[in-house]
């Protein structure tokens, strides 16, 4: 069976993110130091499947394994030192 809701109101219905910068103030902007957002896609795209996703995947890979690192040493040694009545 189902229940007869009330619609929600305005504050929760899905709206697309508002512009933080007015449209104005970008249109004085040279294009060179402000692209648009698809161009700004396109070359991170682009750059992903060169020595940026090289870099990307190395540096996600090292921040992994010192998590992992700092989790064997501080797990055991947090028991330790918790169970430990003199410290």
């Amino acid at each position: 069976m189902k229940e007869n809701r009330a619609p929600a109101p305005h504050y929760w219905r899905r709206r697309p993110v508002r512009r933080l910068v007015p449209r104005d103030l970008l249109a004085s902007v040279d294009p060179v130091l402000l692209p648009s957002p698809m161009e700004a896609g396109k070359a991170f795209y682009k750059g992903m499947y060169g020595v940026l996703g090289f870099d990307f995947v190395k540096t996600v890979y090292r921040t992994l394994m010192a998590t992992a690192i700092a989790a064997v040493i501080a797990i055991p040694l947090g028991i330790v030192l918790g169970a430990s009545e003199r410290l």
